[in-house]
């Protein structure tokens, strides 16, 4: 809910595309634009997850499917071949469940 409520100040002072892009709350562009971003912000946060949009208010659907396959099929390959093994390695040692601590039995 107060996420919701922030919403109105969250990119208030950002008005147009390249306010939006120099800010990267947004990356749009070619595939290779697209792809040197993406590399840039995982290679500093070596994050794993990432929420994609690629339909904003009223894009035609077409274009929006047009937008997902042109990314599915030259930005995602290179993003896995190039960090797939490295975020692979990461999710691993993040993912591992701590062990519970020992219990002394009475």
């Amino acid at each position: 809910m107060r996420m919701f409520q922030a919403l109105p100040q969250f990119m208030s002072q950002q008005t147009t595309w390249e306010q939006l892009m120099a800010g990267r709350y947004l990356i749009a562009g070619s595939p290779q634009t697209v792809l040197e971003r993406l590399s840039e912000t995982i290679e500093a946060t070596m994050c794993g997850n990432m929420l994609f949009g690629f339909q904003i208010g009223s894009l035609p659907v077409d274009m929006a499917r047009r937008s997902m396959e042109r990314f599915s099929t030259h930005v995602l390959p290179q993003i896995r071949k190039q960090f797939g093994e490295k975020l692979a390695a990461r999710s691993e040692d993040v993912a591992r469940p701590a062990r519970p601590a020992r219990q002394e039995v009475a």
